[in-house]
C-alpha cells in the first residue's frame, strides 16, 4: 500500500496534456513512433513543425460552457476572493479561449493561464507562420522549462528539440542534461532521434558534455542503437566503458567486449550492467553462474544474486542437490547488513518460488529442505513479509489452513488470494451493472463532513499558532452548518480561496471536464491537477480534506485516491475511509465505458486502480498509455490519432483493456490469476510458466512461481482490490430492489 499512496502523488509527472490541441509531432513522440535512427532525420524534417491543430469540438463546447456561465467550474470560479482574482481569472480564460480560436493574437501568455501550454503551442505555430525564428524559438525554450504546469516530461523533451532546430543545432546540446529528467521510454525516443540527427550531420553519438550520468540513463533505455564506433568515441570513464558496452553490444560481440574488461568495475552499479553482459554470454549456463559467484572482487549484492540465479537454472534441470546449496550460499548472503534490502527481498521471493517449483513436480523432500531453509533465514532478518511468507509455506506444507495476521479485510482477502481461492473471472451480469450505475450516484459526504469535522477539531491542536487554530475552527463551523452536498462542495472552495492559484488551476481543469461530459469523452481529457496540489497543500490537514471535497464534486476519481491517501484516517473506520481509497466513476464517459465493457465492473476498477491510479491521460514511464494502462502497439497509430480515438480518451483505452481482459478470460478459462499475470507480463510469459511449473499446477502454485516480482505482486493486489470494490459495490447498491439485481 505505501508504494500506491506515493504513486498516487507523483504519477501526474508522467500525464500528457493533449486538449484542447492535436500537436502531431509531439504525439507521435510520445508513442514512440520514431523509432528508428535511419529514419530519424527524415521524419524531423517532415514532422517537427507539423501545425498543432485546434479541437474544434473541444473549443466550441468550452465557448458554450463558459458563456452558460453554470456548473462546477462556475461554482470554483465564484468562490475566488472578489479582490481582483475573479476577473482576472476570468479575463485570462476568455483571453485563451480566444487565442485558441484565433481570434486575437496570441501575446505573452503567463504560466498561469488556463490552459497555458496550448496558448503557447499555438503562438508557437503563429510565430512560424509569420517567419518570426526567434520568437518561436522562445516559446520552445519556454515549453521546454519545465515553467508551464501539467506538460508532459516527454513533450518538453519535443520543444527542446524544436528550440535546437531552430538555432541550427542539429547536435541537440541540450539533449545529455535533459536525460536527467525523462523516463526510460522518452529517453528511448529522445535519443533514437539524437542518434540518427548526429550520424545524419558526422557528429559523434554521445555530445562532448556526455559522462557517465548520461550513459546510466541511455543504457536503461530499451534501445539504444549504440555500437563499438559509440563507446569508443564516448567521453566515458573505462568503467562505465566496460559496464555501458556489456548491456547494448550484441551477443555476438560480447566475447571481444569481456576479453578486453575482463574485470567487473569498481562501482557496484556497474558491476550489474557487467554481469548482464555476462549472463547474456553465458546463456544460462549454472556453472558459468556460480564460477562467476565466487569472485571476490564482486559486490556481496551480486555474489548472491548470481547463487539465486544458478539455483533457479539448477532446479529448473531437476538437479536439486546442486540447487538447494546455490539457494542456501544465496540466503546467507541476503542476511548480510551490506546487502540492501531489495535485492535480498528477490531471494526470499526465489525461496517461495523453489518450494512452488517442488511441491509442482511432487518432490516433497525437497519441499520440506526449502521450508527449512527459509525458516532458518527468517530467524535472523528483520523482515515481516518474508516472516508472513514462511508462515504460509509451513501451512501449506502440513496441510492445514492458513490464518490472516490481523482481522483487516485487506490482509483477509490477500490471505485468500495468495491461498489460490479467489473466484473465477466470468462475464458481466445485469447485477453488476446495476450495482455500479447505482454506486456511482452515492458520493459520500456525509462521511467526508465528519473526516472534516474530526481533522479539524481545534482541541487536538496543541502547539499551532493562533492563525491556524482560528482558520480550522472557522473551517469546522461551515462544515456543520452545510446543508447537503452543494453546500459541503461550497464548503471546500471556500476553504481554498485563500490560496493562490489552487482555484484558478481546478476551475480550468472542471471546465475542461465538463466538456469530457457533454461530448461524451469525445475529446481527450487534460489530467487532473489535484494530485499536484495536494503536494503543495500536504503542510495542513483541512486544506487537503477541502481539496478532497473538490475533486470528489468534480468526480476526479485519480484527485480522490490522490489526496485521501495521504490523508490520517482521524474520525472514520478503515472501511469508512477505505470508500475514498477505492473511489467510484461519476455518470460520465468512465462509467458508460465500464457500463459497455463484457466483464465485471470490481476487476475493471481494480486494474485501474493498480495501473493508471484513475488517470485518463496519464502515460508510464515505460510507455503504457491511458486508464488501463496498455501499450501503444495496441491502437491504431499507437494510439496518436486527434480526437476520439486518442489513447487517453476512456471510451477508447477502457473498450481496449476491456477486450484484452475479455480475450485472456476466453484464453485461461476464467483463471484470474493467469489472467492478471498474461495482462501485466504478456501471455508468452505465462506459457512459459506454465511449461516449468509442469501440467495441472494449481492456482496458488502459479502464484507463487510467477518470475517477475512486479508481475506477482501486480497479481496479488488487483485481486484483493477486486474483493474490495465488490464489497463496496454490494454497499453502495444495497437499495437496489432484489429483482433489479437478479
Amino acid at each position: 500500500m505505501r508504494i500506491l499512496l506515493i504513486l498516487a502523488l507523483v504519477v501526474t509527472a508522467a500525464a500528457a496534456a493533449a486538449a484542447p490541441l492535436h500537436d502531431p509531432f509531439i504525439e507521435a513522440f510520445l508513442v514512440g513512433a520514431y523509432d528508428r535512427p535511419d529514419a530519424a532525420p527524415s521524419a524531423v524534417a517532415d514532422d517537427l513543425f507539423a501545425p498543432a491543430v485546434v479541437d474544434s469540438l473541444w473549443l466550441a463546447t468550452a465557448e458554450a460552457v463558459v458563456a452558460e456561465g453554470v456548473g462546477a467550474w462556475h461554482d470554483l470560479a465564484a468562490a475566488l476572493p472578489d479582490n481582483g482574482r475573479r476577473a482576472a481569472f476570468l479575463a485570462r480564460l476568455d483571453a485563451s479561449l480566444a487565442a485558441l480560436a484565433a481570434r486575437t493574437a496570441p501575446d505573452t501568455t503567463d504560466a498561469a493561464a488556463p490552459f497555458a501550454a496550448a496558448v503557447l503551442t499555438r503562438a508557437f505555430f503563429a510565430d512560424l507562420e509569420a517567419d518570426r525564428r526567434d520568437a518561436a524559438r522562445a516559446v520552445a525554450q519556454r515549453l521546454a522549462s519545465g515553467e508551464i504546469p501539467g506538460l508532459h516530461e516527454g513533450a518538453r523533451a519535443a520543444w527542446s528539440l524544436r528550440a535546437a532546430v531552430l538555432a541550427d543545432q542539429p547536435d541537440w546540446p541540450t539533449l545529455e542534461s535533459l536525460l536527467e529528467t525523462l523516463g526510460p521510454w522518452d529517453t528511448g525516443n529522445a535519443w533514437t532521434l539524437a542518434v540518427g540527427m548526429r550520424r545524419a550531420a558526422g557528429m559523434p553519438v554521445f555530445g562532448p558534455d556526455a559522462g557517465d550520468d548520461t550513459a546510466l540513463r541511455v543504457g536503461g533505455a530499451a534501445r539504444t542503437w549504440i555500437e563499438q564506433d559509440d563507446l569508443d568515441a564516448a567521453p566515458l570513464g573505462d568503467d562505465m566503458r566496460a559496464a555501458l558496452g556489456a548491456v547494448v553490444l550484441p551477443q555476438a560481440a560480447l566475447a571481444d567486449h569481456f576479453a578486453r574488461w575482463p574485470d567487473p568495475p569498481a562501482r557496484s552499479a556497474l558491476q550489474g550492467w557487467w554481469l548482464r553482459g555476462q549472463r547474456r554470454l553465458a546463456g544460462g549456463d549454472p556453472e558459468r553462474y556460480e564460477a562467476l559467484a565466487s569472485r571476490t572482487d564482486l559486490a556481496p549484492v551480486w555474489q548472491m544474486d548470481l547463487w539465486r540465479r544458478a539455483s533457479e537454472r539448477r532446479l529448473l534441470a531437476d538437479q536439486w542437490t546442486a540447487g538447494l546449496e546455490d539457494l542456501d550460499r544465496a540466503l546467507v548472503l541476503a542476511a548480510q547488513p551490506a546487502v540492501a534490502a531489495g535485492p535480498s527481498e528477490l531471494v526470499r521471493d526465489w525461496t517461495e518460488q523453489a518450494w512452488a517449483l517442488a511441491r509442482a513436480r511432487g518432490r516433497t523432500g525437497d519441499a520440506a529442505r526449502i521450508l527449512a531453509l527459509a525458516q532458518g533465514q527468517a530467524s535472523v532478518v528483520k523482515d515481516e513479509r518474508f516472516r508472513a511468507s514462511v508462515r504460509l509455506l509451513e501451512a501449506w506444507q502440513s496441510g492445514t489452513t492458513p490464518h490472516p495476521d490481523s482481522d483487516d479485510l485487506v490482509d483477509i482477502e490477500r490471505l485468500e488470494v495468495r491461498d489460490g481461492l479467489a473466484g473465477d473471472v466470468v462475464p458481466v451480469l445485469d447485477r453488476d451493472r446495476a450495482r455500479l450505475e447505482a454506486a456511482a450516484t452515492a458520493t459520500p459526504w456525509e462521511t467526508w463532513r465528519r473526516w472534516g469535522l474530526a481533522l479539524s477539531d481545534t482541541a487536538a491542536m496543541d502547539g499551532l499558532d493562533s492563525g491556524r487554530i482560528a482558520a480550522a475552527a472557522a473551517y469546522r463551523a461551515d462544515l456543520a452548518a452545510a446543508d447537503g452536498p452543494q453546500a459541503l462542495a461550497a464548503t471546500a472552495a471556500a476553504r481554498l480561496a485563500a490560496r493562490p492559484g489552487v482555484l484558478e488551476r481546478l476551475a480550468a481543469w472542471a471546465l475542461d471536464h465538463e466538456v469530457q461530459s457533454r461530448t461524451g469523452g469525445a475529446t481527450p481529457p487534460l489530467p487532473t491537477p489535484v494530485p499536484e496540489l495536494a503536494a503543495d497543500l500536504r503542510g495542513s490537514q483541512a486544506d487537503l480534506h477541502a481539496l478532497l471535497g473538490c475533486a470528489l464534486a468534480l468526480g476526479d476519481m485519480r484527485g480522490v485516491l490522490g489526496t485521501a491517501s495521504v490523508l490520517p484516517g482521524t474520525g472514520l473506520t478503515r472501511d469508512e475511509k477505505r470508500r475514498f481509497l477505492y473511489p467510484l466513476p461519476a455518470p460520465g464517459p468512465i462509467l458508460d465505458a465500464l457500463l459497455a465493457a463484457d466483464d465485471a465492473p470490481a476487476l475493471l476498477l481494480a486494474i485501474a486502480r493498480n495501473e493508471s491510479l484513475f488517470e485518463p491521460a496519464v502515460r508510464s514511464r515505460a510507455g503504457a498509455l491511458g486508464w488501463m494502462q496498455i501499450m501503444p502497439f495496441h491502437y491504431p497509430e499507437r494510439g496518436a490519432r486527434p480526437g476520439a480515438e486518442h489513447w487517453s480518451n476512456p471510451r477508447t483505452a477502457i473498450a481496449r483493456g476491456a477486450a484484452l481482459v475479455a480475450e485472456n478470460r476466453r484464453r485461461y478459462g476464467g483463471d484470474p490469476y493467469r489472467l492478471l499475470a498474461a495482462y501485466n507480463a504478456g501471455p508468452e510469459a505465462v506459457a512459459r510458466w506454465d511449461r516449468q511449473l509442469g501440467p495441472g499446477a494449481d492456482r496458488r502454485l502459479f502464484l507463487a512461481w510467477i518470475g517477475y516480482t512486479e508481475t506477482r505482486d501486480y497479481v496479488e493486489k488487483v485481486l484483493v482490490d477486486r474483493a474490495m470494490y465488490e464489497r463496496i459495490l454490494q454497499e453502495a447498491a444495497a437499495g437496489l430492489r432484489t429483482t433489479a439485481e437478479e
